[in-house]
């Protein structure tokens, strides 16, 4: 429950990253469509706000990967270890390669619900 409760987590977060970043351009693009010029209207969001809303759109990103990446590890070790499937079962199932399936594999080991990215 741990790591499907970080993946929600990490899907709120970057989703109202997002949601922002839509709301921006949506202005920026009234902006422009009212007659401001484009140099303008990407100058006046290029500054230190910009990079930290970039800094934490990249992290919120790569949380929700990792995330991702450990829930579905966690369910192919599931379906091995309490599934009593074959790494290569598991591999054909998900339409995968084995060696993706191992990588995933190790996520459960290396990524585990206390991971802070």
């Amino acid at each position: 429950m741990d790591r499907l409760d970080e993946l929600h987590a990490a899907g709120v977060l970057l989703r109202t990253l997002l949601d922002t970043l839509v709301t921006n351009a949506d202005e920026m693009r009234r902006e422009v469509a009212a007659g401001r010029r484009i140099f303008d209207a990407v100058s006046a969001v290029s500054d230190e706000a910009s990079r930290d809303f970039r800094r934490d759109l990249h992290a919120a990103t790569r949380r929700f990967e990792r995330a991702m990446q450990a829930t579905r590890g966690e369910s192919f070790r599931i379906l091995i270890q309490e599934g009593g499937r074959t790494v290569t079962e598991v591999a054909r199932a998900a339409e995968l390669s084995v060696q993706m399936v191992k990588r995933l594999l190790a996520t459960v080991d290396t990524i585990g619900p206390d991971h802070k990215p």
